[in-house]
């Protein structure tokens, strides 16, 4: 029997194989392997779509840490970070050895939640990153940026699960002072392999953000600050060009399986919805009291949703962190699941996953 998968990150492969064979073909024969071509014309191309300046990395995290070292965010600085959302987000804070001080989120959008937010702000706050989490622009990232310019704090934009999405006009990737993406597999723009974005509009920041990528230096010549190695590989940077071409008939088809999931799931589930929202559904995410339940009479049926986050990172041992009590996190993290939205999920596939979900709802409720 057909199993659904949450994800199928090979569809877009599988789909234009003649095509992705014939250039990977000629990739290997050029002998351009590092920093080339494809890398200088995929933050072009990246830039052109999100309207800001697009600097490649070798992944998410890297962008997120990249970016803090840039700012000089230092030991005893604060940065405060959603409770609910993929370690990354936090753990690159602790690495370059500041504090990331947890907020709870809002339970519309799973973003930050202005309120918690202002609440934690104080003279050792230096950034704020906002997560736009599971393909959705958090809806309180406008009064959150108005904040952030009001008490001169930095806001940076984790949209590894966003790009893409639009909201009031506004593209994922533009909207924070420095954002960041991630091109792995079940993202978005998913690559075949790592690879991340930074992009912002500060062209001084920009270019400090490129020498720490390359090792402290422009020309490998003048060592300026202590760097790293953080490239994106040219073979990503190829195929991640050819899927960014056919990347809005990608997400209009999401979009389209998404307002089928919206139309005939059983009013049981609360979306999100508000005038000119575009989300991009890296994940089309649901939550019901009975979530563990529900996932496992799934996976009877061959059906196999995710569950994206079953813990809080206040959880987490190192972090060290004492204050545990994030209400609407707590909630979200024994009651959100996501159902199969990629590429690959046809008509039929949908309609089995919304008829099971509702002889769940009805029959087990």
């Amino acid at each position: 029997m057909k199993q659904i998968k949450i994800f199928k990150p090979n569809n877009n492969f599988l789909l234009n194989k003649k095509s992705y064979l014939n250039d990977l073909n000629k990739f290997f024969l050029s002998g351009n392997y590092i920093l080339g071509k494809n890398v200088t014309e995929i933050e072009s191309e990246l830039s052109n779509f999100v309207k800001s300046n697009c600097l490649t990395v070798a992944n998410g995290t890297d962008a997120l840490e990249i970016i803090l070292r840039g700012l000089g965010i230092k030991k005893n600085d604060e940065v405060i970070v959603p409770v609910f959302t993929w370690i990354s987000t936090a753990s690159a804070v602790k690495i370059v050895d500041a504090k990331p001080i947890f907020s709870d989120i809002e339970l519309d959008t799973y973003g930050l939640c202005y309120n918690s937010v202002k609440k934690l702000i104080n003279k050792n706050t230096k950034a704020i990153i906002i997560v736009s989490l599971y393909g959705q622009i958090s809806k309180d990232i406008f009064r959150i940026k108005k904040l952030c310019k009001k008490k001169k704090i930095f806001l940076i934009e984790d949209a590894a699960q966003s790009f893409g999405s639009i909201l009031n006009n506004n593209i994922s990737c533009s909207i924070g002072d420095f954002s960041t993406t991630s091109f792995f597999p079940t993202k978005s723009l998913g690559g075949y392999g790592d690879g991340g974005a930074i992009f912002t509009k500060k062209k001084n920041f920009f270019k400090k953000f490129k020498t720490i990528r390359q090792n402290g230096s422009i020309d490998k010549k003048n060592f300026t600050i202590l760097g790293r190695n953080s490239r994106m590989d040219e073979i990503q940077a190829l195929l991640i060009r050819k899927k960014l071409k056919k990347f809005k008939q990608m997400l209009k088809r999401k979009r389209q399986t998404a307002n089928n999931y919206i139309k005939n799931l059983k009013n049981n589930f609360k979306f999100a919805k508000f005038d000119k929202n575009y989300p991009s559904y890296s994940l089309f995410t649901l939550r019901h009291k009975k979530r563990d339940q529900l996932v496992n009479f799934l996976n009877t049926k061959n059906i196999y949703p995710g569950v994206y986050y079953k813990y809080l990172l206040s959880d987490i041992k190192f972090f060290n962190y004492k204050k545990k009590k994030f209400p609407n996190a707590r909630l979200m993290s024994k009651q959100c699941f996501s159902i199969p939205i990629h590429e690959g999920i046809d008509i039929n596939d949908q309609k089995k996953i919304i008829s099971q979900i509702n002889f769940f709802l009805k029959n087990y409720t």
